[in-house]
């Protein structure tokens, strides 16, 4: 589906900044159903899955951002950095950001482990927080995006 404004710009729902509002929602749901203590479904498990991907696209951004070696690349250079991005924002908007945080690489995959613990119920209280907290902030960093790239000036909007 795609949206037309004023017949002058158009986007389409396939586009990285909404695929992952739609996902960074779906590993919330699955967080915060984990945080209920109500059992998880295969629809879960494949959220988590998801929500791997992406932290993968993050670290590969990472690993060329810190100059480290990547090989066989999943993703596309742009779309690795870009996502990146969107994590260094919101590890500084939650700020967490500091002088000591030299490994951004070693503290994604920290939480694309995290992630795994979920599926194999190996968890405790802080680290559900956290990752709520992370994917919350992720996912207002890609609504942002949506709002400041697609949305900056009032318009009338036509599904097509």
């Amino acid at each position: 589906m795609s949206v037309i404004f004023d017949n002058k710009r158009s986007f389409s729902y396939q586009e990285p900044p909404f695929n992952n509002t739609i996902l960074t929602s779906n590993i919330i749901n699955v967080i915060l159903k984990i945080e209920r203590n109500e059992e998880l479904k295969p629809g879960d498990i494949l959220a988590i899955k998801d929500a791997q991907k992406l932290l993968a696209k993050i670290i590969e951004g990472s690993r060329l951002v810190e100059n480290k070696m990547v090989s066989n690349m999943t993703y596309s250079i742009d779309e690795g950095i870009s996502t990146f991005d969107y994590a260094l924002m919101t590890i500084e908007s939650l700020k967490i950001l500091d002088s000591k945080l030299q490994m951004l690489t070693e503290f994604f995959q920290t939480i694309s482990q995290d992630l795994e613990n979920l599926i194999n119920k190996k968890y405790n209280t802080d680290k559900i927080k956290f990752l709520k907290e992370f994917f919350l902030e992720l996912s207002n960093s890609f609504k942002t995006e949506i709002m400041n790239k697609y949305l900056k000036t009032p318009t009338k909007l036509k599904q097509i």
